[in-house]
């Protein structure tokens, strides 16, 4: 079905909800997104509009050249994109947010108007030099976009997600998800990353495109710019039918690097009977991990954190020795001093009560500090609550730190990295394809 059809249905379905007059007051009633065919609709939404109301609130910062509502190849100077994926512009009189969430696009729609305005494209001849690269991407207001002149899509190879207890929470009013849940509650909402996949370019900043932080000209190393962005069937290219399958793979390995040095190098000897190369000291995509999973919008794809119980917790392991599963734990060595991996002043392990694990030569590879606090009994249950060493008194609580000999519990959070890959048929030749970065975070609450 062309696209135009499913760009029709959304318009239709915005009519009642604001945007219709929204857009008819900010072209001087020129651009009517109601139209009685889908050929009609077209012809609106490619034609020049003589004037933009860049005053109207949302629109102080669209491109200042752009005249159409849809500008084939570019989101950014395109009116009927720009106005539904702000998070400055309202489809109210007063220009505030509207209280009714369906009152705005969703992501999916959004990604049709995407399609939609590449479509318009699909017969361009510059993409010989072009491969497929996967970006994480979102369309930001103008002071939060790497050139700082106008709204714009930023892009980025890196792409990050935020690790939570309870579901996204996708905000339609701010355009993106949202770390605080509907229901009030003190819970912490997973935030996704979308990802799409591009054909790019190595190019210097400049013409090509603007890079955070400014540029040197020809002193900068190369960039890659996505050119045009990828969507499954006939009418992204010209002759061409597309076919795009997403795939990831996460890795945490935390725990397992608090244990890769030596105990005379600082690290930590790991209990009898635990396996390193196992769950949970080493969680990813293929052992039952749970730390992501992929969500289709349209053509791009969310990463979306698996929420858990909470942001930390004890985990456990079948004991090859005693048989039994355990809580994962370490021996807590006495306070002494440790040289460093590669030479380098002796330095004290314990900082503010927190055991610190040297780094291994001139590389970090494992945690820096590892929590010390929480004592537990290594045959005891897995559901055992880890007695607290900041409830024992002062001279106590300095005796265990500084003699050791104790079992703390080792603790497992969700954050993660990794990569995000797109298959892409119907191009034709084979083509290079690079995946995007991909991190998983703990979430701030603001």
């Amino acid at each position: 079905m062309p696209i135009i059809n499913d760009v029709k249905d959304i318009c239709d379905r915005l009519e009642g909800r604001g945007w219709r007059d929204y857009f008819l007051d900010a072209t001087g009633g020129e651009l009517d997104i109601i139209q009685s065919s889908r050929p009609k609709l077209l012809a609106a939404l490619t034609a020049p509009l003589s004037s933009i109301n860049r005053t109207k609130p949302g629109l102080e910062d669209f491109h200042a050249t752009a005249d159409r509502a849809i500008t084939g190849g570019s989101p950014s100077q395109s009116l009927f994109y720009h106005a539904l994926a702000s998070p400055a512009v309202h489809p109210t009189s007063n220009g505030n947010p509207s209280g009714n969430s369906k009152n705005y696009p969703t992501l999916e729609e959004l990604d049709v108007i995407e399609n939609f305005i590449y479509s318009l494209v699909s017969d361009r001849t510059d993409l010989d030099d072009t491969f497929i690269a996967v970006f994480a991407y979102q369309y930001r207001i103008a002071s939060r976009t790497p050139h700082l002149r106008h709204a714009d899509v930023a892009y980025s190879r890196t792409g990050v997600a935020r690790i939570g207890t309870s579901k996204p929470n996708y905000d339609a009013r701010r355009r993106s998800f949202w770390v605080l849940p509907k229901n009030g509650s003190e819970a912490i909402c997973v935030l996704p990353a979308r990802y799409a996949a591009f054909l790019a370019r190595w190019a210097k900043p400049g013409t090509a495109g603007s890079v955070q932080g400014g540029h040197d000209g020809a002193n900068d190393a190369d960039y890659v710019f996505p050119v045009h962005k990828l969507f499954s069937g006939k009418e992204c290219l010209d002759g061409r039918d597309i076919s795009i399958d997403f795939s990831e793979y996460h890795r945490n390995e935390k725990l397992r690097m608090t244990h890769r040095l030596s105990a005379n190098e600082g690290g930590l000897p790991l209990p009898a009977g635990f396996d390193l190369t196992s769950f949970p000291y080493v969680r990813d995509s293929t052992n039952g991990g749970k730390l992501t999973q992929l969500s289709p919008v349209g053509s791009s794809v969310l990463v979306v954190p698996e929420p858990a119980t909470s942001l930390v917790r004890t985990v456990a392991q079948r004991n090859s020795i005693t048989n039994k599963f355990q809580i994962v734990h370490f021996e807590v060595p006495p306070v002494r001093n440790i040289v460093r991996p590669g030479g380098g002043l002796p330095r004290n392990r314990f900082a503010e009560s927190s055991l610190e694990i040297p780094a291994f030569g001139a590389d970090r590879l494992s945690p820096e500090y590892v929590n010390i606090r929480h004592r537990v009994d290594p045959n005891g249950s897995i559901t055992q609550v880890p007695t607290d060493l900041n409830t024992l008194s002062p001279s106590a609580f300095a005796n265990a730190i500084e003699n050791g000999g104790y079992f703390a519990a080792h603790f497992t959070d969700d954050s993660c990295d990794g990569c995000v890959e797109a298959k892409v048929t119907g191009l034709g030749s084979p083509v290079e394809s690079l995946p995007a970065f991909s991190l998983e975070v703990i979430s701030k609450p603001f």
